[in-house]
C-alpha cells in the first residue's frame, strides 16, 4: 500500500496516547493499520511483511523482538525426500489397465440409473508421507547486544522440472554467493545507509506493483480507533466505508508481498505459522489459487507472471504424462486438483509447506474414496481464464505467443480428446466422465462446472488464435466443431434451480461452500452473459431466455446459503456470495454478505480466518483476495446498471415527449376538422392544379438534366480523343507534372500514369522537370509507373516522396472538377436565369 502503514506498540509505550488515536507516522489518509497492544494470537494479531521470495510475521511491541520467517521454496517432500517420486502418476505400464478402468466407469455412470457411480478409486494413486525435520534454537547469555544476520536459500529449482533434469527440482546452491549476502548485512557492515537503501529499494518494489491503481469508497479516515477496534466495532449491513477501503487495500499489499516471487501466492501467500500448516498452505485449484488472482489484472498489478510460470513449469511436463497413463491421452495435458499432506517447520523461525504440486504432482491422489476433491481433471482449465484474461487486459502479444497460448492450447487439446458422446442421456453432445463438481459427492456425467470451463476454453481459443502465430486452423476448426456439439453445462431443474449437474439431483437444502456450477455466473460468463443463439441445448431440451437462466442461477445462489453451513464458514466462500450476487445486480445482497464475510471471518490483523469461531483460528489468504474482487465486481456492475437506467430514463424521457407531440398534433387535428371538410374542395383544386404544374416542371427539369448529360457525355468523348493525338497529350502531360511539381515543392515525386503512356510521360516528365526547375529554381527526383488503370482517359498522378500528399491530375479527375465547378454557369448559359430563385451568385 503506498503511503500505508503496519504499526503495532506495546502498552506500556502507548498507554499515554490510547485517547489519542494513531501514532506519529502513521498516513494521513488512513491507509493502513495500527494498535495499541502486541499480538498474542499468529492468525488473529500478527502482521505481514513481505516480498515474494521471503515473508515475515510480527507481533509488534518494543520489549521483545520477534520476527518469524518462511522463504518461499522451502517444501518438503517430493522427489528430495522420495527418489520413486513421479508426479502421483501410474507407471506406463499400467496405461492399458487404466484405459480399460475408464472405460468402465464411463459405461457404468452411463448404465446407472442415477447417472452416478460410488468411487474412482482405480484412478488415483497413493501420495506418500514424509517425516518433519526438528525445530533449531539460538541461545545467546552473558551479553547486553546481540545481532542474529540470517541468509538462506533451497536447493528447489523450477525450472529442473522436467524430463531434461529427471524431474529433480533440484539447483546447486552457490554458498559463495549467500556469504556475499551474508557479509553484506552482517553487524560489521551494516550501516543506516544500508539499512535506508534496502528499506528504499523494498518501497519502491511495492510502489511498483501498487502506485497505477487506487479506489475511493467515499471513506473518511477514523485515527481515533485503533484496526482492531475498527473491527471489533463492524456490523453486517451497517459497515465501515473507511474499514472496507483499508480492506481493498491490505488484498493488494498482501498479494504484493506473496505473488512476485518464483512460487505463486498459495492457501497462505508466503506466511506459514507452525511445523505443520493446514492444507499444508498449498496450491488447492478448484477454487482457492484462482481467487487468490481475481483482482490482479482488474487493478493493474503486473506480477500475475510468476502463476504462469509455475504452470508452464510445474504443471505442464508432468501433466502431459498424467494424460498419456491415466487417460490415454497424447496430446496436451492435464492437472486434477491438490491438498496438502504435511507442512513442517525447520527452525522456530522458518516456516515450510509439503505440496506436491510444487513437485508437479499432475496425478490424481488416492485418500480413501478421495474424489470428492481429487476428480478435478478441469484444474488447468480453470487457470486458462487467467492466461486468457491476462492477454485480454495487456494484448501483450509476444508473451501471448510465447507463453500463454502454448498453455490454452496445450489443455484444450487435451480436453478435446476427453470429451466423449453422452450415452446416458443419447442426446448428440460432448460431454465429461467420470466428473465431480468440486468437492461434491456424486461421480457423474456432465457436470455444470465442467461443462462451462471448458466451453469457456475453447472460446478463448478462438478469440486468440489470430493473435497466436498457429497456423494449424485443423486445430481451430476442432475446438469450433466440438465446442458446437458440446454440453453447455445449462439446465434448470425440477425446482427451478440451475442444476449442477446433467442428471436433475441437485438438493434444495444443499449449502455446500462451493458455487461451482455457478462459475458461468462469476468468475466465468457462461451465465452472466448467457446467448440463446450460441447456447441452445439439444433438439429435444427447453431452449431457455436469459432471464429464465439468470433467475435460475439466483435461485441456486439463494439456496446455497450464506457462506456458514455444517460443511465450512470460511471467507472466500462468502466472498463469492458476494461478487455473485454483485453481477446478478443485487446490490442489498452483495452489501450483506460482504458486510457478514468481514463481521465474521476477518481477525484483527485483517487475515482472513477459515474457522472465525476457533480460539486459534486457520488463516487462510483466499478471502482477503477474493473481498477486492468482489467490491470491483460490484463496482462495475452498478456503473452498468446505473448507465443503463440513464439509458432508459432519456429513452422514457424522449418517449414521452414524443406521445405529448402526437397527441397534440391528434387534438389539432380533432379541432381543424370541421373547418378542413369545408375546404376540402377549395384545397383538392389547388392539389390538382399545384400537381399539373409540378408534372411540368419536372418534365422540364428531367429534360435539362438530360440535355446536361448529354453534354457531358460528348466531353467526356472528347477528352478520350486527346490522349490519342502525342504530340498535344504529351504538352498536356507536362503542363499537369508542371503544375503538380509546383504544388508540392517537393524533392522527390512518384507519378502514375496508365501503363500504355509509361514512354510518353517519362518524356512529358523529363520537360516538366526542367521548367520546374526554370520556375522555381528547385530540382525534383521523380519515378514513372503505369499503375492507373488504362480505363482512365489519360493524365497523371502525382504522389509526394512522403506519400503523404497526392495530386489527381488525371483526365477523368479534371472533368469531373470542372463539371462541379462550372455547372451553375452552364445552367445560366443553356437555360438562363432560373426565376424561382430569389438570390443568385
Amino acid at each position: 500500500m503506498p503511503g500505508s502503514s503496519l504499526l503495532r506498540a506495546a502498552t506500556v509505550a502507548f498507554s499515554a496516547v490510547a485517547t489519542l488515536g494513531a501514532p506519529s507516522g502513521f498516513p494521513t489518509s488512513g491507509n493502513g493499520l495500527w494498535y495499541r497492544t502486541p499480538g498474542a494470537i499468529w492468525s488473529r494479531d500478527w502482521l505481514p511483511i513481505g516480498n515474494g521470495y521471503l515473508a515475515a510475521m510480527t507481533p509488534g511491541g518494543t520489549v521483545q523482538e520477534t520476527l518469524q520467517l518462511n522463504i518461499e521454496s522451502l517444501w518438503s517432500g517430493g522427489p528430495f525426500q522420495d527418489p520413486t517420486y513421479n508426479g502421483g502418476n501410474k507407471q506406463p505400464s499400467e496405461q492399458a489397465e487404466m484405459a480399460a478402468d475408464m472405460q468402465a466407469i464411463r459405461q457404468a455412470i452411463f448404465q446407472s440409473s442415477t447417472g452416478t457411480v460410488d468411487n474412482v478409486e482405480e484412478l488415483s494413486t497413493d501420495p506418500g508421507a514424509y517425516e518433519e525435520t526438528g525445530n533449531a534454537t539460538l541461545i545467546v547469555t552473558g551479553a547486553t547486544e546481540a545481532w542474529i544476520t540470517w541468509v538462506g536459500d533451497t536447493e528447489y529449482d523450477m525450472d529442473a522440472g522436467d524430463v531434461t533434469h529427471s524431474f529433480s527440482f533440484r539447483k546447486i546452491i552457490s554458498d559463495s554467493r549467500l556469504l556475499g549476502i551474508l557479509n553484506t548485512a552482517s553487524p560489521s557492515s551494516a550501516s543506516p545507509s544500508t539499512y535506508c537503501s534496502l528499506l528504499s529499494a523494498h518501497i519502491n518494489s511495492y510502489n511498483s506493483f501498487l502506485g497505477s491503481f487506487s479506489l475511493s469508497l467515499g471513506q473518511t479516515p477514523d485515527s481515533s480507533q485503533s484496526t482492531d477496534e475498527l473491527k471489533a466495532a463492524y456490523q453486517t449491513d451497517k459497515g465501515n466505508p473507511y474499514l472496507e477501503w483499508v480492506l481493498f487495500n491490505y488484498g493488494r499489499y498482501l498479494l504484493t508481498g506473496s505473488a512476485p516471487g518464483v512460487l505463486p501466492a498459495n492457501l497462505q501467500g508466503k506466511w506459514a505459522s507452525d511445523t505443520s500448516n493446514p492444507w499444508s498452505a498449498d496450491y488447492h485449484s478448484n477454487i482457492n489459487i484462482q481467487m487468490n488472482y481475481w483482482f490482479a489484472e482488474m487493478t493493474n498489478m503486473d506480477l500475475i507472471t510468476p502463476l504462469f510460470d509455475y504452470i508452464e513449469k510445474t504443471w505442464a511436463p508432468r501433466g502431459a504424462e498424467t494424460a498419456q497413463t491415466l487417460y490415454n491421452i497424447s496430446r496436451g495435458w492435464v492437472t486434477h486438483n491438490e491438498v496438502g499432506i504435511r507442512t513442517q517447520c525447520i527452525s522456530p523461525l522458518i516456516g515450510s509447506s509439503m505440496d506436491m504440486k510444487t513437485f508437479g504432482h499432475t496425478g490424481m491422489k488416492l485418500s480413501g474414496n478421495s474424489a470428492q476433491w481429487a476428480d478435478y481433471p478441469e484444474s488447468a482449465v480453470w487457470m486458462m481464464l487467467h492466461v486468457w484474461d491476462h492477454f485480454d487486459y495487456t494484448n501483450d502479444v509476444a508473451w501471448f505467443q510465447a507463453q500463454g497460448w502454448p498453455l490454452l492450447k496445450g489443455v484444450a487439446s487435451f480436453h478435446l480428446d476427453k470429451l466423449i458422446p453422452d450415452e446416458k442421456f443419447n442426446d448428440s453432445t460432448l460431454v465429461v466422465a467420470p466428473c465431480n463438481s468440486p468437492e461434491q459427492v456424486p461421480i457423474t456425467l456432465a457436470c455444470a462446472h465442467s461443462q462451462q470451463l471448458i466451453w469457456q476454453l475453447f472460446n478463448a481459443i478462438e478469440k486468440g488464435f489470430d493473435a497466436s502465430g498457429d497456423t494449424d486452423t485443423a486445430f481451430l476448426q476442432e475446438v469450433r466443431t466440438k465446442r458446437e456439439q458440446m454440453d453447455k453445462g445449462i439446465h434448470i431443474g425440477s425446482w427451478g434451480q440451475l442444476q449442477e449437474w446433467k442428471v436433475d439431483m441437485d438438493s434444495p437444502t444443499d449449502t455446500h461452500r462451493h458455487l461451482s456450477h455457478l462459475i458461468g455466473l462469476y468468475p466465468g460468463y457462461a451465465l452472466s452473459s448467457y446467448d440463446s443463439s450460441i447456447q441452445a441445448p439439444p433438439k429435444g431440451y427447453t431452449t431457455y431466455t436469459k432471464s429464465q437462466v439468470l433467475a435460475a442461477t439466483e435461485t441456486s445462489l439463494i439456496h446455497r446459503g450464506n457462506g456458514t453451513a455444517a460443511d465450512g464458514d470460511a471467507g472466500w466462500e462468502k466472498v463469492w456470495r458476494a461478487a455473485s450476487w454483485a453481477q446478478l445486480g443485487n446490490a442489498s445482497q452483495f452489501y450483506h454478505e460482504l458486510t457478514y464475510a468481514v463481521e465474521r471471518n476477518y481477525g484483527s490483523n485483517l487475515f482472513s480466518l477459515y474457522d472465525p469461531l476457533d480460539a486459534d483460528p486457520i488463516f487462510q489468504i483466499d478471502a482477503n483476495f477474493g473481498f477486492p474482487a468482489a467490491v470491483l465486481v460490484a463496482f462495475i456492475k452498478q456503473e452498468a446498471l446505473e448507465k443503463a437506467r440513464e439509458i432508459k430514463v432519456k429513452a422514457d424521457e424522449e418517449f414521452a415527449i414524443e406521445k405529448a407531440k402526437l397527441v397534440k398534433q391528434e387534438q389539432q387535428a380533432i379541432d381543424g376538422q370541421f373547418e378542413k371538410k369545408r375546404k376540402n374542395a377549395e384545397v383538392a383544386q389547388k392539389i390538382a392544379q399545384s400537381t399539373l404544374t409540378n408534372k411540368s416542371r419536372l418534365k422540364l427539369l428531367q429534360q435539362r438534366e438530360e440535355h446536361l448529360q448529354d453534354l457531358f457525355a460528348t466531353a467526356r468523348s472528347s477528352i478520350v480523343e486527346l490522349s490519342a493525338e502525342e504530340g498535344r497529350y504529351v504538352q498536356f502531360l507536362e503542363n499537369v507534372a508542371v503544375q503538380g511539381f509546383l504544388s508540392l515543392l517537393e524533392p522527390e515525386v512518384t507519378v502514375h500514369t496508365r501503363e500504355k503512356d509509361v514512354e510518353i510521360a517519362e518524356r512529358a516528365v523529363e520537360n516538366a522537370k526542367n521548367v520546374y526547375t526554370e520556375i522555381s529554381g528547385r530540382t525534383v527526383k521523380t519515378s514513372v509507373n503505369g499503375s492507373l488503370s488504362n480505363d482512365l482517359a489519360g493524365g497523371v498522378t502525382l504522389i509526394s516522396g512522403s506519400n503523404r500528399i497526392t495530386i489527381d491530375n488525371t483526365l477523368d479527375e479534371r472533368l469531373r472538377l470542372l463539371e462541379d465547378r462550372m455547372l451553375p454557369e452552364i445552367r445560366f448559359d443553356l437555360f438562363g436565369p432560373n426565376l424561382n430563385r430569389k438570390f443568385t451568385t
